[in-house]
């Protein structure tokens, strides 16, 4: 049996990135959502209650740490995350979609962007290369 390492495809690079970037996303809006829970102008303006914003920003806050262990992960070629990663993309897209559905425009962009980096990360996971990198690990 031989030892075949595959070096790891650009699009899984890219993968590990963008995830990193998702991850800072989600950091800095829970820190903006459990800041501003304390100005209640602020909550009145997103068309939230304090307590829905600190909701919200531990759940985002929860999802970057994750995240960011997962980009840990695939950086170094572990198949398991690459599942996680995907799974988790999926719940950024159900998350998003939710936001969209319950909370005022002002966070149409925030949900939106979730959307298509959760997307993105899918595709280029899926790849048949990708697959072959994370299938030697």
């Amino acid at each position: 049996m031989s030892d075949t390492v595959i070096k790891r495809p650009g699009n899984v690079t890219l993968v590990v990135v963008l995830t990193w970037i998702l991850a800072i996303g989600n950091l800095i809006a829970a820190a903006y959502l459990l800041i501003g829970a304390f100005r209640t102008a602020l909550a009145i303006e997103l068309g939230m209650t304090a307590s829905e914003m600190r909701v919200m920003g531990w759940i985002v806050l929860g999802l970057g740490i994750l995240t960011i262990l997962v980009a840990l992960g695939l950086h170094r070629g572990v198949n398991a995350a690459r599942v996680l990663v995907i799974s988790l993309a999926v719940i950024h897209i159900v998350y998003a979609v939710w936001v969209l559905f319950t909370y005022s425009d002002i966070w149409t962009w925030y949900a939106v962007w979730e959307i298509i980096w959760a997307l993105i990360l899918i595709a280029l996971l899926t790849t048949k290369r990708a697959s072959q990198f994370f299938g030697t690990r």
